[in-house]
């Protein structure tokens, strides 16, 4: 999955159909409405972490992980002086590095 764009929201409802938990159980186990898990959870691509920690015990599977995966593999440490920063920042390389990470 690692060429893949993550729907964390998608995820955690295949997650729990895989369980085949109700989605009033998966609620309660998660201390939230049903109706955020619906208008909330399920269509998010991000999450609180305290949530997605509650949300990974309940369902016994590491969604953490998944963001792991969507971080860049390599980190480049460049030094800058003060002087060349702001240009450096809105330089042609700066942008490559950010689409680099995204």
């Amino acid at each position: 999955m690692e060429n893949e764009e993550i729907h964390l929201g998608e995820l955690i409802k295949s997650k729990v159909q895989e369980r085949g938990m109700s989605i009033i159980d998966f609620a309660d186990a998660i201390c939230c409405s049903r109706a955020k898990v619906y208008n909330h959870i399920f269509k998010c691509e991000t999450l609180d972490i305290q949530l997605l920690k509650r949300i990974s015990t309940v369902l016994d599977y590491d969604f953490v992980a998944q963001f792991n995966l969507r971080q860049p593999k390599y980190l480049l440490i460049l030094e800058v002086d003060d002087l060349n920063l702001e240009r450096f920042l809105s330089s042609e390389q700066m942008v490559f590095f950010k689409k680099i990470a995204e």
